[in-house]
């Protein structure tokens, strides 16, 4: 287990991450550009784990809103699959609930700027 007060940055944008983290306590910010675009509480919620399992650059900044803990992973994907499951079976659920919101706000954003006249893509 690992603690954050409030202000510490947790991970980086841009820089290239090995391991993810599952919250346990707390609340973080996620920034893209320097701009809030998410906020999570809720324990048991993974931060990373796109640049964790990749092995890529982070997509966005988070940041410890609140006093936070989280449990550090380190396990490529290969051994979450054999050793740890369940901790597979979590991720994958809040990996679809981001990708579901993310498609319901790109799907505003289009309907949008159809309104104005512009094409998006």
């Amino acid at each position: 287990m690992k603690e954050f007060v409030q202000g510490r940055v947790i991970v980086k944008e841009g820089e290239i991450g090995s391991e993810f983290y599952i919250l346990l306590s707390g609340s973080v910010g996620v920034f893209k550009n320097g701009k809030k675009i998410a906020e999570i509480s809720a324990a048991g919620s993974t931060i990373g784990e796109l640049s964790g399992i990749l092995s890529t650059p982070r997509t966005a900044t988070v940041m410890a809103l609140e006093d936070c803990a989280v449990e550090v992973v380190t396990s490529d994907i290969d051994t979450l699959i054999k050793e740890n499951p369940e901790l597979l079976k979590k991720i994958l659920y809040f990996m679809a609930q981001r990708l579901s919101a993310t498609t319901s706000k790109l799907a505003e954003i289009t309907e949008v700027f159809e309104h104005l006249g512009k094409r998006v893509f």
